[in-house]
């Protein structure tokens, strides 16, 4: 039974990450399975719950990924995969794909991009994904080239380091992914975005 200061402490990160009252109770009921199933052995309470906490986002499909976990709880990235693999293994957790769509329409919202803009991105990540260029990408770069290209399609200006502060990533994972983009999809921008 997880104490008070746990569900506290869950509590304050999911209210940092904006999360629904759903994913709470799910973080709380995943917290208790591990703590049943004796995994806490050699982990930190800090470590399990941030791990719990990406385990419910991912299972609920909520789009959050671990820079802003590791943000809102203090734990280190490399600890909660660390944790992660080992939970999933252990406690047969079925996990849904990460949809890149979900962090389009959050991040666009976000920066307050058209609906056309938005609308163009999800376009852009559909054929990416076709083309097979997502696997294994942050799903927040590669969302962000797609809104930037679609941007510069659609005409819209966006503010750029809004863009990356949003989406929390560098300049040069933007760089990147837009490259990839273009390259992979064969679409034509002005020399200037290049």
């Amino acid at each position: 039974m997880a104490t008070e200061k746990v569900k506290k402490e869950i509590d304050k990160i999911c209210d940092l990450l904006n999360l629904p009252v759903v994913a709470k109770e799910e973080a709380l009921k995943i917290y208790e399975e591990v703590e049943e199933k004796g995994l806490f052995r050699g982990r930190t309470t800090e470590g399990v719950i941030a791990t719990v906490i990406y385990i419910t986002i991912r299972k609920l499909n909520i789009p959050r990924n671990l820079d802003e976990i590791e943000k809102a709880s203090g734990v280190d990235q490399k600890v909660i995969i660390s944790y992660f693999r080992d939970f999933f293994k252990k406690l047969n957790i079925k996990l849904p794909p990460v949809d890149v769509k979900d962090f389009v329409v959050r991040i666009g919202h976000e920066i307050n991009a058209s609906e056309e803009t938005i609308k163009k991105a999800v376009e852009i990540v559909e054929n990416a994904k076709e083309k097979g260029i997502i696997l294994g990408r942050d799903p927040n770069g590669v969302a962000s080239a797609s809104l930037y290209l679609a941007s510069i399609i659609t005409g819209e200006k966006i503010d750029y380091d809004k863009l990356l502060t949003v989406a929390g990533i560098t300049a040069m994972t933007l760089r990147s992914r837009f490259k990839e983009l273009i390259k992979t999809l064969k679409i034509e921008v002005p020399p200037q975005y290049l």
